[in-house]
C-alpha cells in the first residue's frame, strides 16, 4: 500500500479519536447550561455525575467486548459496527426527552468509543509502513485532543443561545458522520 494511502487511511481511523474527545467534552459544556437544566429540572449532582459517568462506563463494556469478538470479527467490522452504535448513542443523547434516555445514550456512545479506541490504533499500525506505524497510530490521540477543543468551543458557543435548540445541539454527536 502507497503511503499516500496509508496516511489517509490512518487520518480517516484516526477520527474516532475525535469522537471520543468530542463525547467526553461536550457534556461538561452540555449540563452548565440554563436550557439543559430547564429541560431536565435542574438535575441534582448525583444523577450529573451519572450522565457523565456512563459514557466512562460504556467505554469499558465497549472495550471488554472488543476482547471477547474483535478478533473474530476483524478490524473493519469492529470499526464499522462502533460508528454504527455511535450513530445509535448520539440519537438517544440529541433526542433524549427524559434523563434515562439521555443517560442510556451517553452509555450506548460509550460502548462505540471504547470499541473505537481499542480498535482503531492498532488497525492504522497494521495499515502504515513499519517507520510511520507510531506516528500514524499516534493521530488517535492527536484527534482526540481536537475533539475536545471543538467540544469546549461549540458547548461555548451554546451557551449564548437561549433556545431549546443549544442544548440538543451540544449533546448531538457529529463525530461519528467521520468514522
Amino acid at each position: 500500500m502507497g503511503l499516500a494511502v496509508t496516511v489517509l487511511s490512518a487520518v480517516f481511523l484516526a477520527t474516532g479519536g475525535f469522537l471520543f474527545g468530542y463525547d467526553s467534552g461536550i457534556i461538561t459544556s452540555t449540563i452548565a447550561l440554563p436550557t439543559f437544566n430547564a429541560y431536565f429540572n435542574r438535575p441534582s449532582d448525583t444523577i450529573t455525575g451519572g450522565i457523565v459517568s456512563a459514557f466512562q462506563g460504556g467505554a469499558i463494556l465497549g472495550t471488554i467486548i472488543n476482547m471477547l469478538f474483535a478478533d473474530m470479527l476483524g478490524r473493519r467490522w469492529t470499526i464499522m459496527i462502533g460508528a454504527l452504535i455511535s450513530v445509535f448513542g448520539s440519537s438517544l443523547q440529541a433526542g433524549a426527552v427524559n434523563m434515562a434516555m439521555l443517560i442510556v445514550g451517553r452509555f450506548i456512545g460509550g460502548v462505540a468509543v471504547g470499541q473505537l479506541t481499542s480498535t482503531i490504533p492498532m488497525y492504522a499500525g497494521e495499515l502504515s509502513e513499519a517507520k510511520y506505524r507510531g506516528l500514524l497510530s499516534g493521530l488517535l490521540q492527536w484527534m482526540l485532543s481536537w475533539g475536545f477543543l471543538v467540544a469546549q468551543w461549540l458547548g461555548y458557543g451554546c451557551s449564548f443561545n437561549n433556545t431549546q435548540f443549544s442544548c440538543e445541539l451540544s449533546t448531538l454527536s457529529t463525530s461519528h458522520l467521520f468514522d
